[in-house]
């Protein structure tokens, strides 16, 4: 069985939190309150039969692959189609939440994403979600009947969803020696709506924009510095203002995923991986440590509902091991799944998963 282990670790530091290296142990700004060990780890609940209940995970995948859940069905799909999924491991079903053809002259893809305990399909019409990437359509969908409930186009550089609207900067334009000549503005869209109003300009922007909660949260890299800092934008004027700065000597920088109402930054020491938590309102801590094991190479996370997910995958990039992580309750529980590809989304907004309840 895997070993998970809670951490409890506190930085306590006035103004913003600096975290240099949660794998030390004898760090001087850490203070360690609590230690479970693994044989706390619970298996998940009875299976549920035939009911939209429980964690229900997200992802995209040809087809094809999972054929199997939409036997009976009246879906026809030709045989390049990919679909995205909702999968519901307790009671081992998976519901088809929309499909698409992406052709090789005219590609395209989507994927989940799950916020604030609502679920939208993203569409990427550059394919595969690089830098680069700057055409989007977003659409929500209701969580248990999977009826579409709105769509949106835009044109963005990275972008947040906050309540009903989309915060997102445009496109940077850069000439030819790489120097940036315009775009970076923030601007603001409703969703549904085809205006948008500027609010703000970035200045030398090289992070991304993250929704969390009813905050809208920016990273800013300083590759010499190594470091990370996560500010708050002002929804109304715009202003930054400074949460917490991270170091990244020890970890990759994508390794940042927003959460509910917290950021989470993974750091890695050999095969143990260490969950840090950034709340828009109080001090960092790291709250798991993770540790691989076989062929395992990392791991995602995602979180709604104050309930943490955390996937493992192998060496083939295929999700192998689910758990769950309560932060009311600091219950962990091994949910079995059926293996399944990760989709690229996971890497840039983190697991999108909902917490259903019949």
């Amino acid at each position: 069985m895997k070993k998970l282990i809670i951490l409890l670790t506190t930085i306590i530091i006035i103004g913003c939190t600096q975290v240099d290296d949660y794998s030390n142990e004898t760090n001087n700004n850490t203070m360690p309150m609590r230690l479970i060990n693994d044989t706390q780890i619970n298996e998940s609940d009875t299976i549920i039969n035939n009911t939209v209940s429980g964690i229900a995970l997200f992802f995209t995948d040809t087809i094809s692959n999972q054929e199997e859940y939409l036997r009976g069905t009246d879906i026809n799909w030709e045989s390049s189609s990919k679909g995205v999924f909702r999968y519901l491991p307790k009671s081992d079903r998976a519901d088809l939440v929309k499909w698409y053809t992406s052709h090789s002259w005219s590609k395209s893809s989507c994927y989940a994403y799950t916020t604030a305990n609502r679920l939208f399909i993203i569409r990427d019409w550059d394919s595969d979600w690089t830098s680069d990437d700057t055409s989007w359509t977003l659409e929500e969908y209701e969580p248990y009947s999977l009826e579409l409930l709105s769509s949106t186009d835009f044109n963005a550089g990275s972008f947040a969803i906050i309540n009903d609207k989309i915060y997102y900067q445009t496109p940077i334009i850069k000439n030819f020696y790489g120097q940036v000549t315009g775009g970076g503005d923030l601007k603001v869209q409703s969703l549904g709506d085809t205006s948008s109003q500027a609010r703000l300009v970035f200045e030398d922007f090289t992070g991304g924009l993250y929704g969390v909660g009813d905050y809208l949260i920016t990273s800013l890299y300083d590759l010499e510095a190594e470091t990370l800092t996560l500010s708050n934008v002002d929804l109304s004027t715009g202003a930054l203002s400074t949460l917490h700065t991270i170091s990244t000597s020890n970890s990759p920088y994508n390794d940042l995923f927003p959460g509910h109402n917290a950021m989470y930054h993974l750091v890695q020491d050999g095969n143990i991986i260490y969950i840090n938590r950034y709340p828009v309102q109080d001090e960092a801590s790291t709250i798991l440590e993770v540790e691989l094991i076989g062929d395992e190479q990392g791991i995602y996370v995602g979180e709604d509902n104050n309930v943490i997910a955390i996937l493992t995958y192998d060496s083939s990039y295929n999700i192998t091991s689910l758990f769950t992580y309560n932060l009311n309750t600091e219950e962990i529980k091994e949910i079995n799944i059926n293996p399944f590809s990760t989709p690229i989304s996971y890497s840039r907004i983190g697991v999108p998963l909902l917490e259903l309840t019949s």
